[in-house]
């Protein structure tokens, strides 16, 4: 299988174990002192957030990103408060309160990419979140221990596509993350991660390319993603998204 090249080795790593991660994510997010400063960020930050630019290694972002703009093929999924894998028609027909979400996933890769650079990466990039490495980088960050992730995948959104006001707190769903994976974005197109808790202000994260947002979950934090302004409707914002569940 085809893997982007390897950086150069650095000696600054909290845990032998994270080096098999740096073949993909970018090693200084694996430095003593950049851990601990990302776990006492996280610690002090209201929202319980913590934002890491420049995540993955430029290589890999980008072949993931191509494989996402050129290779997969998509279908649109719909979901409910209370039902999932709503058809179109029968979601429509919902109140709007109603709604939670519609987005478009991953439905198939083009035949004639089925060998590429971009899909082999990508195929592995989609592993490594589940792998013991990754598990030490997050419970490091978030100062948790985990049991279980669950994977997501890929959330692809279009102008008139939404994910409402929810809480992700009580469906085994304990440590959030969320990779944005759309180079063209600009920061004037909108489609913003909104987060806000109960008596404190609402914050907005902009889905800048590379950029991985990890939250805590609790009952009084929902989020939402914001619609895309007029400069983006043409445009699909690509995310990846994952939990990990605590012991």
């Amino acid at each position: 299988m085809d893997t982007p090249d390897k950086p150069c080795s650095d000696s600054a790593v909290i845990n032998p174990s994270l080096s098999l991660l740096a073949k993909w994510i970018n090693p200084l997010h694996f430095q003593m002192e950049n851990l601990q400063a990302s776990h006492k960020r996280l610690e002090s930050d209201p929202l319980s957030l913590l934002v890491l630019d420049d995540f993955l290694l430029p290589s890999v972002a980008n072949r993931v990103a191509n494989f996402l703009r050129e290779e997969a093929e998509y279908k649109r999924e719909y979901q409910s408060r209370s039902k999932e894998f709503l058809n179109q028609d029968a979601w429509e027909e919902l109140p709007e309160a109603e709604r939670l979400y519609r987005f478009l996933v991953i439905h198939r890769v083009k035949p004639s990419c089925l060998m590429s650079k971009n899909w082999l990466t990508f195929l592995a990039f989609n592993d490594i979140f589940k792998q013991p490495p990754c598990f030490s980088f997050m419970e490091s960050v978030s100062g948790m221990q985990f049991c279980d992730a669950r994977i997501a995948g890929i959330h692809g959104h279009e102008a008139e596509d939404m994910i409402t006001w929810h809480a992700d707190a009580g469906r085994n769903k304990d440590f959030c993350g969320t990779l944005y994976l759309a180079p063209d974005w600009n920061e004037s197109d909108g489609g913003e991660l909104e987060i806000k808790r109960e008596s404190e202000e609402n914050y907005l994260i902009t889905p800048t390319f590379n950029r991985l947002v990890l939250f805590k979950t609790d009952k009084q934090t929902v989020h939402r993603v914001r619609p895309h302004a007029p400069s983006a409707v043409d445009k699909v914002r690509y995310s990846y998204v994952f939990w990990y569940r605590k012991v």
